[in-house]
């Protein structure tokens, strides 16, 4: 489905150039309200009977930078408006050339007199696209909402300790693994082999399987995990720091007359063979 209208407004501009407006056709009725539309950031959250300034309710989220959010969009408006461009732009240069924004006329989400005492929280989505080239300008509005996200307090939920029962520990191995046991937790082999047995007899899928993973390749998982979210942390900042840096060399550029080109330090600089993912 389209999310933005393949034909475009044409503005001339002061020193007589084009600039091209793309707008989006996404819409929500009653079938469809307070649901998360497409390319959606979350804004602020509106309490129950809490009055918020405009000001704080059109501050514009940081996720509006996020170049794997800015993909998604520009994907989305390529694929529904090729058609508008003798040669179309490619996502690389959308990228590198994109602003994001508020919308001036950007509108609010409504909240209906039988929502004003729920929590809301803003849904902030793209709604048009000026082309004025070479830049792609974005420009955000906070006109949907969905029911906010709350969470219980640990605090309200944290069960009282009683430092007269603490479990002791049954040390495997010096080796191995250390596995902290309650007392009424404890079993000999047969007391074992009717509590598989009980398991089977429920139904209990892989209750007496031998293929069980151990706690070994559980840990080794959840440290690759943790890896591999760093490296996808480190490689979002490294496009966002590119960008950026695209984005002021351009600037560079049209106030001085020429792109500042990569001198020779910055062309030896090498990361450290040394660093490593801690």
């Amino acid at each position: 489905m389209a999310y933005f209208k393949s034909q475009f407004k044409r503005q001339v501009s002061e020193n007589g150039k084009y600039i091209y407006w793309f707008d989006s056709v996404y819409t929500q009725n009653d079938n469809n309200r307070n649901e998360v539309p497409p390319f959606a950031i979350d804004g602020i959250t509106i309490e129950s009977n809490t009055v918020v300034s405009r000001e704080d309710l059109l501050k514009l989220p940081e996720e509006v930078q996020n170049p794997m959010i800015l993909k998604k969009v520009f994907t989305q408006w390529i694929n529904d408006c090729s058609g508008a461009f003798v040669k179309c732009p490619s996502i690389e240069q959308c990228l590198s050339r994109s602003e994001s924004m508020v919308d001036p006329n950007a509108s609010l989400a409504t909240i209906f007199s039988e929502e004003e005492e729920e929590s809301w929280t803003l849904q902030w989505i793209p709604i048009r696209i000026k082309v004025d080239t070479p830049i792609f300008e974005l420009y955000w509005s906070p006109c949907y909402k969905i029911p906010s996200k709350s969470r219980i307090p640990i605090d309200d939920i944290q069960p009282e300790i009683n430092l007269a029962q603490e479990p002791s520990i049954d040390v495997q191995n010096p080796e191995k693994t250390y596995t902290i046991l309650p007392p009424s937790s404890r079993r000999n082999e047969t007391d074992e082999k009717e509590w598989i047995q009980e398991m089977a007899d429920l139904h209990v899928p892989f209750a007496d399987s031998t293929t069980l993973r151990l706690d070994s390749e559980l840990d080794n998982d959840s440290q690759k995990e943790k890896l591999r979210r760093k490296i996808r942390d480190a490689r979002i900042r490294a496009k966002l720091a590119r960008y950026r840096a695209e984005r002021m060399a351009f600037k560079f550029e049209e106030k001085y007359g020429f792109y500042p080109e990569e001198d020779a330090e910055e062309a030896e600089t090498e990361i450290d063979s040394g660093d490593e993912i801690s």
